[in-house]
């Protein structure tokens, strides 16, 4: 029995050293996000794909700039940042092929790393990171791509510069919101201007969209549909 134990304990820890050997550590570098330029230094949640294939998650306080993760060497690993744990995420793609150490996230990996992060290993270990972003050289705005189509493209294995289709932005509002200055979460959309209670019109990809109006403590969120539908809330700010 004595000798059973034993060699139960020799092989968990045996697993346990193997599962070590094959991590490696890298740094994430955060820039300032937008929000930031205008209040409060923000808190992040951070997931990524793990060597057992689950996702892993991790708080990065309000005045932490960087973070360590220890992550898989031999597949791709996709990293994603969300602002306050909810805003659009910041990402990454990391290959075995990337060797350095310090990463920065950026909005548009994380439209890439977002669609790609709950594929199984396999599926994504099939993807060049470098080639997939020579690839999509052409699209000026990540957000509007065809993310089931990628995908797709992705899970057969057929990646090309075609899958990398993108579709029309949306005509939205004017829509009732408070006066004040509106402030995009995603850097490249900046903000609108609402007066007499009414947004300017908007043109949006599908998806969530999130402003925060500083003066009045709001934020703004604006879920457009692929098929035009478009739904507000809004809800109070947690930035000061």
């Amino acid at each position: 029995m004595r000798k059973a134990l034993i060699i139960i304990a020799l092989v968990l820890l045996c697993t346990s050293c193997s599962q070590d050997s094959f991590l490696r550590s890298v740094t994430l570098c955060l820039n300032p996000h937008s929000w930031e330029a205008y209040g409060d230094e923000l808190w992040y949640l951070v997931s990524y794909n793990g060597p057992d294939g689950s996702l892993k998650t991790l708080h990065v306080s309000q005045k932490e700039r960087s973070v360590r993760l220890d992550i898989p060497t031999g597949q791709m690993v996709c990293v994603l940042v969300r602002p306050l744990g909810f805003a659009n995420p910041l990402g990454l793609l990391i290959s075995p092929l990337d060797q350095q150490e310090v990463f920065y996230p950026s909005q548009q990996e994380g439209v890439l790393a977002s669609i790609l992060i709950n594929l199984d290993s396999e599926a994504r270990g099939s993807v060049n990171n470098h080639k997939m972003k020579a690839l999509c050289e052409h699209v000026l705005d990540y957000r509007l791509l065809d993310a089931q189509a990628l995908a797709k493209d992705v899970l057969l294995g057929r990646l090309s510069k075609d899958s990398f289709r993108t579709v029309s932005p949306i005509s939205v509002g004017p829509m009732i919101v408070p006066d004040g200055a509106w402030i995009s979460d995603v850097q490249s959309e900046g903000f609108f201007i609402a007066s007499d209670e009414k947004t300017p019109p908007l043109l949006l990809a599908p998806g969530i969209h999130f402003y925060w109006n500083k003066e009045r403590g709001l934020i703004l969120k604006i879920l457009v549909q692929a098929d035009g539908q478009v739904f507000t809330f809004m809800e109070a700010s947690p930035l000061l």
